[in-house]
């Protein structure tokens, strides 16, 4: 008895630390596709600079204080990831931090599949191809802040790799469907563009990106199609 009321207090703040791992979860669904689209923004921002400018941002960024612009957030910025943290903190302090970690991965799995379900009517609609592209890629950026944040504690390079290859596979098949539908030359150029700028930012956050120029080649081919109708 005496063990156990010793121990409420630690309940107690383990069963408050897994709400706040709800709501953090809730909180990263919603703000994945925002993710996405800074992290593609600021890779294209990052392809149009020269190295000139890059050189003088480095000196003003010595020689003055800046603000940090909206669009300059990224997904610690935009999300607190504290929760996660304290639950790593406590579920190793009551040494089961495994059952946290595969409790994480379960949920983000499940999250994973409801990212990758196709939208409707995404053939001839941009802002569905956005949504969805933005969706994906903010959702594994996150999960390279976490695995980099947490030491791989939680999401391991094991786990990220079998769900960023999994997820691929159907992200492109759903991409290859819906687009090989589409009969407008404009919204298939602009599909190849957004997909360039996935592959360079995914690649930067580490995952492998092969398929995606396999789908590329694909697009090419059936936007060369289209042209000559």
């Amino acid at each position: 008895a005496t063990a156990i009321s010793e121990n409420i207090p630690r309940l107690k703040k383990e069963i408050k630390s897994l709400d706040d791992f709800c709501n953090f979860l809730e909180k990263v669904r919603d703000y994945s596709p925002n993710i996405g689209e800074r992290a593609l923004r600021h890779t294209k921002e990052s392809q149009k600079r020269s190295l000139k400018s890059v050189i003088e941002e480095h000196q003003a960024k010595i020689n003055e204080e800046y603000s940090i612009d909206d669009d300059d957030l990224c997904a610690q910025d935009m999300i607190d990831f504290s929760p996660i943290y304290l639950c790593l903190h406590i579920y190793t302090v009551l040494d089961d931090k495994d059952y946290f970690a595969k409790y994480y991965q379960k949920q983000r799995r499940d999250q994973a599949k409801l990212v990758l379900q196709a939208p409707q009517a995404m053939h001839d609609n941009m802002e569905a191809y956005k949504k969805y592209i933005y969706s994906i890629v903010g959702f594994f950026v996150v999960e390279d802040h976490v695995m980099n944040t947490t030491g791989g504690e939680i999401v391991t390079k094991i786990y990220l790799e079998d769900l960023w290859n999994t997820s691929l596979t159907k992200a492109i098949n759903v991409l290859s469907m819906s687009s090989s539908s589409c009969t407008d030359p404009n919204i298939l150029l602009r599909i190849k563009n957004l997909i360039m700028l996935s592959i360079t930012t995914l690649k930067y956050h580490g995952y492998a990106v092969t398929q995606l120029f396999d789908f590329l080649l694909e697009l090419r081919d059936h936007y060369n199609e289209v042209l000559l109708q």
